[in-house]
Order: structure tokens, then C-alpha cells, then sequence
């Protein structure tokens, strides 16, 4: 253990004052990054809990679009961290919004704007909601102003949100759920295909395999044979448990075994769980432990 007080000091460390930061060691750049992937996998978290979509559920794709090459450069440097803690198998960063359906969006405060505009208010409201251009709200964006005729708004009296054109990827509304928050438009692919469904629930599994080992109270190095009782022949999960049979059995140190325990065999921990409505009971065998 590394001392950081002298064996003279007679007060706690408790009483000490916190250690004041050595600023020559903050790197800007890596703080960037990390913001960026932070935003990122934020929202990423939403858009799971919005659909209810747990995270021991791989996702095929997550899109990333923003306008700022420097933010998509700093996605893409740490996308192996983004794809694990989100559980998703691709990312694209993306700054080409017209591909995506990503469009820019005035949000009017019209208390704001009539209170310096006066009588000018409605022919600028009108400009807004009929004939403003993508480039002049992104314009509005990068420098905080934008000149309509002989008025002006700014970023107070007019934000600008991002919305997104369902119609523009395939499968829509029913395949894709978006975010956005003040710089990137997050799209998440939600289609629960089979391999990702499978993949999910031997997740699910090796966790119940885990909690029944812990009740059991045994280690990492203790192998355990696990029955897996309650399963109806030929369901999801009793196919799942055969397709990944050895993959469990190596993260977990468990065999497996569908089906009944024999009366010759002593139970030493026995547990009752759920998968998607599916209840099943783990049994786990005495001395089985090497």
C-alpha cells in the first residue's frame, strides 16, 4: 500500500485536504474523445431502456451522425469501447445527414423573439416555419446568429433540433429508434434478429449459472454439474443450451444438463429464475466441486 502521509502525521487522512490537480498532466484531447464516446453511449442507454431492450442483448448497428468531423473522428478512435459497453456489433459515423434522414428543425421561443422583435416577430416566425434552408439553420448553429432580411435571431430566441425521416432506412420506425441531443443524432437498430435473440438469451443463461454458483458458494475454479430443470423439449432456450453447450460450460466451469436429477444425486443448491416469461429451475450437484 502506498503511503501518502508521513508516520508522523498524528490526524486521519480524513482530515486531510484534497489533492490539488497537476494540470501539465490533462490531456485535452483524450478528455475530447472520451466526452464524445461518453455522449454516445448515453444515449445509447436510452434509446435501450425506451424500448426495453437489455443490454446482455447484442443490437446489430448504431448509427452516429454529427456535423463536426473532429467529433466523428473521435468516435470512430474509440469504437471498440462504444461497441462493448453498448453491446452492439457495428458502428457508423456518419456526417452526411441527407442519407440518413436527419434534417434540421427550428424550435421557436416566441416569448423571447416578441419581446425584441415587436411587430417584425411574424414575418420572421413565417421565414422560420416556411422557408428557412438547412444550410441557414446550420449556419444558426455554428456562429449563434442568422440575418433574416433586415432582422436577426439567435440561438436563444431560436434553437435548432434534429428530426429524422423514418423513410430514408429500411425498415423505418419499426427497426430503427433515434435520439438526439444538442450535436449528434443517435439511430439504433432495435430488429431482434435470431442470432442476436440467441446470442442474448446464452448471455441470460450463463448469468443465471453464475448467481446459482455463488449461492452454492463455490469458486471460479470449482467445476459444478448444473441440471437445468422445467424446459419444454425443443423451446428457444433448451435449443440455445444445446447450440452453445460448450461456450457455457467454458465460461461458467459447469456442465450442463437438461433434465431431470436423477434420486442418486444430491442437490446441494436448487433455484428458481425466469427467461422472457420462461421459468426453469437450476439445480446444482454436491461434490461435485474438484
Amino acid at each position: 500500500m502506498k503511503l501518502f502521509t508521513s508516520h508522523t502525521d498524528d490526524e486521519s487522512i480524513h482530515f486531510s485536504m484534497l489533492p490539488s490537480a497537476e494540470e501539465q498532466y490533462i490531456d485535452g484531447e483524450v478528455e475530447r474523445r472520451v466526452a464524445a464516446m461518453r455522449s454516445v453511449i448515453d444515449i445509447v442507454r436510452v434509446l435501450r431502456e425506451r424500448k426495453n431492450l437489455g443490454v446482455r442483448y447484442p443490437l446489430r448497428e448504431v448509427v452516429v451522425v454529427n456535423r463536426s468531423q473532429e467529433f466523428l473522428d473521435d468516435v470512430e478512435t474509440l469504437k471498440s469501447y462504444i461497441l462493448s459497453e453498448c453491446n452492439v456489433k457495428s458502428l457508423v459515423a456518419s456526417g452526411d445527414k441527407e442519407k440518413y434522414g436527419v434534417l434540421l428543425k427550428p424550435n421557436i421561443q416566441f416569448k423571447e423573439l416578441a419581446a425584441r422583435l415587436k411587430s417584425n416577430q411574424k414575418d420572421v416566425t413565417t421565414y422560420l416555419k416556411t422557408k428557412v434552408s438547412q444550410d441557414e439553420l446550420a449556419q444558426l448553429l455554428d456562429i449563434g446568429k442568422l440575418t433574416i432580411g433586415d432582422n436577426y435571431v439567435t440561438t436563444q430566441e431560436v434553437s435548432v433540433v434534429y428530426t429524422f425521416d423514418p423513410a430514408k432506412l429500411a425498415g423505418g420506425n419499426e427497426e430503427w429508434e433515434v435520439q438526439a441531443d444538442n450535436q449528434s443524432v443517435i439511430m439504433l437498430n432495435i430488429k431482434c434478429e435470431d442470432d442476436l435473440l440467441k446470442e442474448g438469451l446464452s448471455r441470460e443463461i450463463i448469468n443465471r449459472i453464475q448467481q446459482c454458483r455463488k449461492s452454492g458458494k463455490l469458486t471460479h475454479f470449482d467445476h459444478a454439474t448444473i441440471h437445468i430443470v422445467g424446459l419444454e423439449a425443443n423451446s428457444v432456450l433448451e435449443n440455445v443450451i444445446a447450440e452453445q453447450k460448450e461456450a457455457i460450460k467454458n465460461q461458467t466451469n459447469s456442465t450442463i444438463v437438461v433434465g431431470e436429477v436423477s434420486e442418486k444425486c444430491a442437490i446441494s443448491c436448487k433455484e428458481s429464475t425466469r427467461i422472457k416469461d420462461v421459468s426453469f429451475d437450476l439445480c446444482l450437484l454436491a461434490n461435485e466441486s474438484n
